[in-house]
């Protein structure tokens, strides 16, 4: 704490000398909490912090705010507070505490005060109590998402999720607290090989083609311990800031995080669950400045099942843990679809079988397109004309079909499957034969090292 203090007194006098606009009560204050932004009176002050979601709380950086409604701050060491006075009343914001003094005031939040990554937070209700009066906190709106590349400067996933329960680990696998998931590091090679596969299909694409990259952090980024934990976070941000303008990235963070309760990640799995790709492929619409219908509009289905992680661990304690706190596996079902196809070639010549976008009798995650197959083509009822393309690997099974609620034709490519040795895959080929409009390239943070399989379909 004492560390905390000396750099929050620093911080202090930086954000002091940098924020220049005092608010007055009267002025009706806005807040989005996925990006560093006070709006007052429709006109915009960009903060150095963003608000957070946090525990299911909304959480505000205490200096600015305070700093930016004409309050003096100062730090009281003994009560591990900060001190805050305007027109000579003194409050008090104490550290990891639900408690807030105003004057002789106390109020009691339902939220403590955190601190992270050096940064002091309190929950809008404090402020709101510091204030005498309402904050309004919001999310973006979807038409401030167009257009906008969003490359994770202020973000960072917290501790609020971590397990610190019995863990047990078998190689790559691990299980704490009942919970399974995967052990996998990136290494900043592997990283930079990816970063230079995307760039080499920004070069080489149809010019008529919009791009968009898509990494998803596995379970572990949020749920594993500290100590373990694969900070892909890190990773993403330099992919994303390292990629070519002409690719879109996608922010795989924010929506996860606002949304982790909800069951986003598999239990017994090392994938995440059609809700979670629901929340991302949710992200990209907005991106591209469309809709997408609510959860609550699709027909679902539930039942129990037991996923990778059991066969990961298999023979140790781990696997037994698994076998007897089975996943729930939930399904959506897309509102129009026509027809599915999988294709072992390019020019789709080589029938395989019927495929089906959600398999209703599938207890596993091959419900979700049947599994990798090399070539899904799905033609939708939506009759817009649009067509998307989809380079992936697992990770876009769940996310596939969530397309088939905005484009008449999806065609899913499991990069794994072509350029190695059999069939062959070239993205100007593909679309001098169907004319796609839209590049994803989604996998995992986990599975950057296909890139040698991306760029391969560039050349």
């Amino acid at each position: 704490m004492k560390k905390f203090a000396q750099k929050f007194i620093v911080l202090l006098l930086i954000v002091a000398i940098l924020s220049s606009t005092v608010l007055g009560l009267e002025s009706a204050v806005n807040l989005y909490w996925d990006k560093p932004v006070v709006e007052i009176d429709n006109e915009e002050i960009y903060l150095h912090n963003a608000m957070i979601r946090h525990n299911k709380a909304t959480y505000l950086p205490v200096d600015e705010m305070l700093l930016l409604f004409g309050y003096t701050l100062g730090w009281d060491s003994e009560l591990s507070a900060v001190v805050a006075i305007k027109d000579d009343i003194v409050s008090y914001v104490i550290a990891n505490s639900t408690d807030a003094w105003k004057g002789e005031e106390k109020y009691v939040s339902s939220s403590p005060t955190v601190i992270l990554n050096d940064i002091f937070y309190m929950p809008i209700d404090m402020l709101e109590f510091l204030l005498g009066s309402e904050v309004n906190a919001s999310f973006y709106k979807a038409d401030e998402k167009v257009g906008k590349r969003d490359l994770l400067t202020d973000i960072f996933p917290t501790d609020e999720h971590r397990l610190s329960g019995d863990a047990f680990y078998h190689k790559t696998s691990a299980v704490i607290d009942n919970h399974g998931m995967m052990l996998e590091y990136i290494t900043d090679h592997e990283t930079d090989r990816y970063i230079s596969a995307l760039n080499l299909v920004a070069e080489t694409a149809p010019e008529n083609t919009n791009i968009y990259s898509i990494i998803v952090p596995t379970a572990a980024e949020f749920f594993a311990p500290n100590e373990v934990a694969p900070n892909q976070t890190e990773t993403i941000k330099k992919v994303y800031n390292s990629i070519s303008e002409r690719i879109m990235p996608i922010n795989t963070i924010t929506p996860l995080i606002s949304h982790l309760e909800e069951g986003l990640y598999f239990k017994t799995d090392h994938h995440w669950t059609q809700r979670g790709a629901y929340y991302i492929y949710k992200e990209f619409m907005q991106v591209k400045g469309e809709e997408v219908p609510l959860l609550e509009d699709f027909i679902t289905t539930k039942s129990n099942f037991t996923g990778s992680i059991a066969e990961f661990a298999k023979g140790t304690i781990g696997e037994e843990i698994m076998r007897n706190n089975p996943d729930v596996l939930e399904k959506f079902y897309p509102n129009k679809f026509t027809a599915g196809a999988c294709y072992l070639d390019m020019y789709m010549r080589n029938y395989a079988c019927p495929i089906e976008p959600v398999y209703y009798n599938a207890n596993s995650y091959l419900a979700f397109i049947g599994g990798d197959m090399p070539m899904v083509v799905f033609t939708s009822g939506i009759d817009n004309g649009k067509k998307l393309l989809i380079l992936k690997e697992s990770y876009g099974n769940a996310f596939a079909p969530w397309a088939l609620n905005n484009y008449s034709e999806v065609y899913i490519v499991d990069v794994r499957q072509f350029n190695r040795g059999g069939e062959t895959f070239n993205l100007n080929d593909f679309y001098n034969f169907v004319q796609y409009d839209d590049l994803v390239i989604i996998n995992s943070a986990s599975s950057l090292g296909i890139s040698e399989d991306i760029a391969k379909m560039a050349l």
